[in-house]
């Protein structure tokens, strides 16, 4: 679990989407992060979000499913169904993150730079770990993000 002052400290040294000639060259680990944190959703669930899970009405998220393992599933148990009122800044940088995001058949939030679906792997040793590195933040698993919740 993280205090409020190591959040900070870590989303501001997470990686934001950065663009090289009109291409998107790096992911928005930053708002990955964020989300995880401010909505306390598992990572799965994270990965497994999609731009129709949001309710841009109400400004919340809906948790249908998952991506674990390669594969949508269901959410681990039958509370994990449920919808999470977003903090007003978290649903600002959605709706811009929503014009740059990697376009796929998916529909993904948080895709890879090809549009599918994102790789755990991938996530901690390119986004998660060098940020909490940078931050200079004792290594912690992401899964502790949504116990991080401020």
């Amino acid at each position: 679990m993280l205090t409020p002052e190591e959040v900070a400290a870590l989303r501001d040294a997470a990686i934001r989407a950065t663009y090289g000639d009109g291409q998107l060259i790096a992911n928005n680990y930053r708002l990955l992060i964020s989300f995880a944190v401010f909505t306390g959703c598992r990572v799965a669930e994270i990965l497994g979000a999609a731009w129709s899970h949001m309710d841009w009405e109400s400004g919340e998220f809906r948790v249908p499913r998952a991506f674990r393992e390669g594969h949508f599933q269901e959410p681990k148990t039958r509370t994990s169904y449920r919808s999470i009122t977003l903090p007003g800044f978290l649903f600002k940088e959605l709706k811009v993150w929503r014009l740059a995001c990697p376009k796929g058949s998916h529909d993904l939030i948080f895709p890879n730079l090809d549009g599918r679906p994102m790789s755990y792997r991938n996530l901690v040793a390119r986004g998660f770990h060098p940020a909490l590195k940078r931050a200079g933040i004792r290594r912690i698993r992401i899964h502790d993000l949504r116990r991080s919740r401020v």
